[in-house]
């Protein structure tokens, strides 16, 4: 009897649960697929609102035009309450990334199961995308309502034209990332996915705070940049100031919108 054919698998986009075609750009029909795929595990729709968008919804930038490289940022934020329990997927994450998108650092905390893990509870870990495939080497561990996340990324070393990252968060062994292009891009985002309704996101806001960012030429006060997607449900930044960005789950609900 001949030997039964290995049938190749393409390799998964650990961190957000879609097929990558190996190193080829997706043609549309996959762009289509993957998003059909998204709605299809949706959850049950509860009000009349329409759905809650996919990826990045809410989005704080601060691009590094100074010269000198990024040596680390940090903050801290709470554990919402839960949402509504669903199929949904979303983080509320700080980051660094490069200028073309392509390589991206984040301290996550996560709500729902990708192939790292997770489930209807929140979960915490550091998490490297490159060419929008994920790594997450220390697994996730689970966090409840009210923690306090306390999350840091720094530059460790340089190599070869490489740069190289220490991710911390909580008390997760630190994680030190593979070697990327310099990243000149500090972002804070909430990243969403499979949500039909906004019920399946937590009630209130989420307060990033305590961000501290700092060059060689020290600590900054950074001006932070919009670059949240069009939101119909009314998700928004509310308070922006340097060492708080509010994210909004639902429509306006302070009165503070302080872009300094």
């Amino acid at each position: 009897m001949a030997p039964k054919k290995r049938i190749k698998k393409p390799p998964i986009d650990n961190s957000r649960l879609i097929w990558t075609k190996w190193a080829r750009p997706k043609t549309a029909t996959e762009e289509i697929d993957d998003q059909a795929m998204l709605e299809r595990f949706a959850s049950p729709k509860i009000g009349n609102a329409p759905p809650v968008g996919s990826g990045w919804i809410l989005d704080a930038e601060w691009k590094n035009s100074s010269g000198v490289p990024i040596l680390s940022i940090e903050a801290n934020w709470k554990v919402p309450a839960e949402p509504a329990h669903g199929f949904q997927l979303f983080y509320v994450f700080i980051g660094l990334k490069d200028a073309v998108n392509r390589n991206l650092l984040q301290c996550c905390l996560q709500w729902g199961s990708n192939q790292f893990g997770g489930g209807q509870q929140w979960s915490i870990g550091n998490v490297q995308v490159a060419n929008k495939v994920g790594n997450c080497p220390n697994g996730l561990d689970s966090v409840t309502t009210g923690d306090t996340i306390s999350a840091s990324i720094s530059f460790a070393t340089s190599s070869g034209g490489q740069y190289y990252y220490q991710l911390n968060i909580n008390g997760q062994p630190a994680m030190l990332s593979a070697g990327v292009p310099l990243l000149s891009t500090c972002c804070i985002a909430l990243e969403t996915y499979g949500i039909s309704d906004e019920a399946q996101l937590p009630p209130g806001s989420t307060f990033v705070q305590n961000i501290k960012i700092t060059t060689s030429n020290g600590v900054v006060s950074p001006v932070w940049f919009d670059n949240s997607g069009d939101n119909p449900n009314g998700q928004h930044l509310g308070l922006v100031n340097g060492n708080t960005v509010e994210l909004c789950y639902h429509k306006a609900q302070t009165a503070a919108q302080a872009f300094v």
